[in-house]
């Protein structure tokens, strides 16, 4: 409960604008319990994966740990607030990872991201140990000359119950997920070719992997 937890918020939008509005509002409950935006992206073209797993949007949010956010979704105008993104957003999924790796830090204060770098971001599921599988594809990717953005394993799941219910867990699709920034797509799309990631993949149940388009 008291260590550092990366919330990844994986999703669909339906209505684009209400998002935005529900995102300007919940903000400053997310600084007030010490939350910061690390990556905010659209996805842009699919590259494999099956499609079940596939989604639009993805929001990465550094907490300090899992009691702050708890408060957090205890705060009723946080709870009022969250009817907007009930509306705007659709296949919601959601889990807790904890990073590993290198990268950058996350945004005390979220800015539009303006830099000419690609991005691309693999997501899987696996029998074995997902933290094992991402320190052997870290070491994939500085081959590769690709830089770790964000890299982190399942960690934990959130859910609700009451007297007369079992507990519901929020779905989420993913046991690893890695971002990965390049100079453009054909340096990104050396990763898929070397040998060693495509023996590291076949492990795994499932593989999605997409190019993706940064915004914070």
């Amino acid at each position: 409960m008291d260590e550092e937890l990366y919330a990844v918020n994986w999703f669909d939008l339906k209505r684009p604008k209400l998002y935005d509005l529900y995102s300007q509002l919940v903000y400053p409950h997310v600084k007030a319990v010490g939350g910061k935006i690390h990556f905010k992206g659209v996805v842009t073209e699919k590259i494999k994966g099956p499609d079940e797993n596939d989604r639009q949007m993805l929001l990465i949010v550094n907490y300090p740990n899992a009691t702050q956010f708890l408060s957090m979704l205890n705060n009723r105008m946080f709870i009022l607030k969250s009817v907007l993104r009930i509306k705007s957003v659709d296949y919601f999924t959601f889990g807790f990872t904890k990073r590993m790796g290198s990268g950058p830090q996350s945004l005390d204060f979220p800015v539009p991201y303006e830099g000419n770098s690609c991005y691309l971001l693999h997501h899987f599921q696996t029998k074995n140990s997902p933290s094992k599988s991402l320190y052997e594809m870290e070491e994939i990717m500085s081959d590769c000359q690709l830089t770790v953005h964000y890299m982190g394993f399942k960690a934990a799941l959130v859910g609700r119950a009451s007297d007369e219910q079992q507990l519901r867990t929020q779905p989420f699709l993913m046991d690893g997920i890695s971002i990965l920034q390049g100079k453009d797509k054909n340096q990104l799309l050396t990763l898929l070719e070397h040998k060693e990631f495509q023996k590291l993949s076949s492990r795994n149940l499932s593989n999605n992997i997409y190019h993706i388009n940064r915004t914070i």
